[in-house]
């Protein structure tokens, strides 16, 4: 991408769920993104604390925006709690990820993933869609077959715990590992990161935010002009990787390991010029 305007930017900033702990640093995050993506040539939209509904209706309307036709991208960021609902049956296990609005009511990502592809959102068909979700990735195991004790938490059981007690205190998300089932959706031309692989921790800190916004936008302030994205993205994991909870013993449970997933049909996706500085 080459031309001066590139696209949208949206970001959709969760930080009070009903009936779950606020989400400390997460306005770091999005002032961060808010700065990276400007810079990068982007039109940034940001909302703050919308509900499950108002997601929802947004990308719908994203979808149905004439501007599109204009942009050669769309990038677009959800920055909230979430789960991953695991059904177990006789005839086998599905799986649905969800992250959560401010009124506590989860969205399945499957629903904010459909109506921007090719099939539902023509004018975006055959250019990049980047999604990124910074959230929790607990597994909630229902269905016939799991006989042992299940939280009776209406909402989500995830626990955001204080590691330390300084200024810079970190809260932990706490998760099960599970595998994921691919959801019935075709994601041709998308890029989809994740904070964590399912099952993991997800790691946010009160002063600078999330590790896994912090790596990106410091990776991509400092090599989109000479990096392609997939290759920032896999030096934003290795980041991600090294890091652990501030006032803790280094202890590999408490690892984060971001991933993501690469459907684009170019071989290569460049933020030309990226942001150049004088040296």
């Amino acid at each position: 991408m080459c031309n001066q305007f590139r696209g949208k930017c949206i970001i959709f900033n969760v930080e009070t769920v009903r009936g779950m702990t606020r989400r400390e640093g997460t306005e770091r995050d999005l002032q961060n993104l808010r700065s990276l993506f400007t810079t990068l040539h982007f039109c940034v939209d940001a909302f703050t604390d919308p509900t499950a509904k108002d997601i929802t209706d947004k990308m719908q309307k994203i979808a149905r925006d004439p501007g599109l036709e204009q942009d050669q991208c769309l990038v677009l960021f959800l920055l909230s709690h979430g789960r991953v609902v695991t059904t177990m049956t006789r005839h086998g296990v599905t799986s649905i990820e969800h992250i959560y609005g401010s009124d506590g009511l989860p969205v399945k990502t499957e629903d904010i993933l459909e109506p921007i592809t090719n099939a539902r959102c023509p004018a975006m068909r055959g250019k990049p869609k980047l999604v990124f979700f910074q959230a929790c990735r607990e597994i909630f195991k229902v269905g016939s077959l799991e006989t042992d004790a299940i939280a009776t938490d209406a909402i989500c059981a995830t626990v955001a715990t204080t590691i330390s007690s300084s200024s810079s205190s970190l809260y932990a998300i706490s998760a099960a590992s599970a595998s994921l089932s691919q959801p019935p959706i075709s994601l041709k031309d998308f890029v989809v990161g994740y904070s964590t692989e399912s099952g993991y921790l997800s790691f946010r800190e009160v002063q600078s935010g999330s590790w896994y916004i912090d790596a990106i936008v410091r990776v991509f302030s400092e090599f989109a002009h000479e990096m392609d994205l997939c290759a920032m993205l896999r030096k934003v994991n290795g980041i991600v990787a090294e890091q652990w909870p501030t006032g803790s013993a280094i202890d590999n449970s408490l690892r984060q390991v971001a991933t993501h997933t690469d459907s684009l049909t170019k071989p290569y996706l460049f933020f030309f010029p990226g942001i150049v500085t004088e040296r």
